[in-house]
Formats: C-alpha cells, sequence, structure tokens
C-alpha cells in the first residue's frame, strides 16, 4: 500500500537522564503504510526513541522537544493518561523479550483482551473472539489451546507471535517491533519478519522495525534511519542507503554484515571502539573517535547534509571512503 498521511511528527528531540544526554536533537516522521528500519548497535538510542513515543521511559529520563505530533494530536500538551491513551488506541507495541510482557502465572486468555477492552471499550467476549481470529492470522491453527495456555508453555517463536496477535488487538495504525527476532533461530526470525510484511500488506499499517542487524533491515524496510550515540546520522530509501551510503558509520555497519563470499578461516569485519554513553550533548561528530576519516572539520558544529531524494546524512564529509555496496 502506498504511503499516505504522516502519523508521527517528531522535532528536536532531546532525551536526558540526570546526569546526561541519551539522545539530541532527533527529527523523525513516520507515514501511513510505510516500512521503516532503524538501525544501529546497542546503545545507540533506538530503543529509547520508542519508549519516549510511548510515554514509557525510565523513571530518571526526561524529555523536551521543540514539536512531537502523533495522529493528529500535540503530544507536548497532553496529561500522560491521554498520551497513553493515544498510544494504546494507534500503537501496537512488539518486544525483543519474548517473556516480558507476558505473564508467566496468567494464561494467555487472561492477558490478550485486557487492551481491547480497555481502549475499545468492548465485552470480554468480544475481546476473546477477536483474539482467537488474530491469533489465526499470525499462524496458529489451535487458537483455542494457544488462549489456555501459560506462556511457559509456548516456545520462543510462538510467544512472538502471541505478542504479535496482542498488538493488534485494537487496529493499531502503526505497529513498533523492537529487535523483533531476538533470541529466536533464523527459520523462526524469517517467519516473524515475513509475517510483518503480510500485516503491513494486508492491513496498510505503518510498521517500525528497530533492530542492530542492517542486513535484515535491507530486505525489509523501505526506508532506514541510522542512529548513532543518540543522533540520526544517515536516513533515505533503504536501497540507496545500501547503494550509495554516505556516512561512516553506515558504511561500518554495512561492514560487519556476514556474507556468503567469506573464506574458511577469514575474520569478520568489525568496528573498533565502542559507543560511548556520555558526551552526547556535543555539537560536533561523536563518531570521531571511531572514524578512519575524522579530520579537523569533525569538531566543529555539524549540520546535517541533504543529498537529494530524501537522502541526508549528520557529516562533515559525507561519501569520503565510500563505495557501492549494491
Amino acid at each position: 500500500m502506498s504511503e499516505g498521511k504522516k502519523l508521527v511528527s517528531i522535532r528536536g528531540l532531546t532525551v536526558s537522564s540526570a546526569h546526561r544526554v541519551l539522545i539530541k536533537s532527533l527529527d523523525l516522521d513516520i507515514a501511513q503504510g510505510e516500512l521503516l528500519g532503524i538501525a544501529g548497535e546497542s546503545g545507540s538510542g533506538k530503543t529509547m526513541l520508542m519508549r519516549t513515543l510511548l510515554n514509557i521511559p525510565p523513571e530518571d529520563v526526561h524529555f523536551k522537544a521543540d514539536a512531537l505530533q502523533m495522529f493528529g494530536a500535540d503530544c507536548l500538551h497532553l496529561s500522560d493518561t491521554d498520551w497513553r491513551r493515544t498510544v494504546g488506541k494507534h500503537i501496537g507495541f512488539v518486544p525483543q523479550n519474548t517473556m516480558f510482557y507476558l505473564h508467566p502465572m496468567l494464561r494467555i486468555r487472561q492477558q490478550i483482551a485486557d487492551s481491547y477492552v480497555s481502549h475499545r471499550k468492548g465485552t470480554l467476549r468480544q475481546g476473546l473472539a477477536r483474539a482467537e481470529a488474530l491469533l489465526r492470522e499470525v499462524g496458529f491453527d489451535d487458537p483455542e489451546r494457544v488462549l489456555n495456555s501459560y506462556a511457559w508453555e509456548l516456545s520462543g517463536g510462538m510467544r512472538q507471535r502471541v505478542n504479535i496477535a496482542m498488538a493488534l488487538m485494537n487496529s493499531p495504525e502503526l505497529l513498533i517491533a523492537d529487535e523483533p527476532t531476538t533470541a529466536l533461530d533464523c527459520a523462526i526470525q524469517r517467519q516473524i519478519m515475513d509475517l510483518f510484511m503480510k500485516i503491513s500488506r494486508d492491513t496498510g499499517i505503518a510498521v517500525v522495525m528497530i533492530s542492530h542487524d542492517l542486513g535484515m533491515l535491507q530486505q525489509y524496510s523501505r526506508r532506514t534511519l541510522v542512529m548513532y550515540a543518540g543522533r540520526m546520522v544517515e536516513s533515505g530509501s533503504t536501497e540507496t542507503l545500501f547503494c550509495t551510503p554516505a556516512h561512516p558509520y553506515t558504511r561500518a555497519l554495512m561492514g560487519v554484515i556476514p556474507s556468503l563470499s567469506l573464506q574458511a578461516g577469514q575474520r569478520l569485519a568489525e568496528i573498533p571502539g565502542y559507543v560511548p554513553d556520555s558526551g552526547r550533548e556535543t555539537d560536533a561528530c561523536i563518531f570521531a573517535p571511531r572514524c578512519p576519516y575524522a579530520g579537523a572539520e569533525c569538531s566543529t558544529a555539524l549540520q546535517e547534509q541533504d543529498l537529494g531524494g530524501g537522502h541526508s546524512c549528520l557529516c562533515a564529509k559525507p561519501g569520503i571512503g565510500g563505495h557501492d555496496h549494491g
């Protein structure tokens, strides 16, 4: 389905704890029906960004923004209750930990209809009927057995399908999947990602996939954003990013994707260093200590570079050292 109106529009988002900046001056738009990937190493701020949107930040974390609108509502002027009501009605969330969102001591049927009853004002019977239908849609032949099961009686792949069904209960406009294939084997990973694609194709729901695996996003997203240390360092169509990556960090992430041409005994590429926790308030390039192309210009304030065609890059020397990844 073609992309339509903006569902989410954020300008100048900065997220901080008491002692440090976590995300700095971030802009983000999410359009109706799009398949958006958000990539970056652990600690890049991907999950913190989504937790801010969902209004479930850690206790010691606060944020400010020039604008933050979702589904026609100005979230900067909503109460926490109204913000969470907006989230519950319009956003479905699929976590990376398949057990975390499922209570181990309650049967699935006791958990799956709660949000539907709360946000859609339906009855429990209506909620369970919808849950049974959705469990069939996500691949279960025996939804009644699943509804009567405990989470610990299900495999990781089955639990993730339950989480997806739960996320769809309120017919959301946006589905956010945070590392949705973590700890699943390769065959189940592909099944889960194919399921997201089918859901988007059949319903027109926008899907945001958060992952450290750029290779997976190459297969399943149409647009990709790359985050590093709380910054959006590159964004554009997935095809453009893989054909002409402009930021050294994007190219470094691509370099660690395992290749079928890897020879026996050949070591996988790695990115030296680590994602810094501190110093994110700087206006200079925070990737410079890990960048082989860093120079004096990288220590000055950076401006986002518009490379055309919806492709942008936060780098003083975009494209330097690049080559074709197509």
